[in-house]
């Protein structure tokens, strides 16, 4: 998945980065 894939690509990510990656991953579940 190329979500895990990103955060583990960079160690030092950023916080807000984190938060879109999660609302955009809820809102892909909640259209399924």
């Amino acid at each position: 998945m190329w979500l895990m894939s990103s955060l583990r690509s960079q160690e030092g990510f950023d916080p807000k980065y984190f938060l879109e990656v999660a609302l955009v991953f809820c809102f892909l579940m909640l259209e399924k």
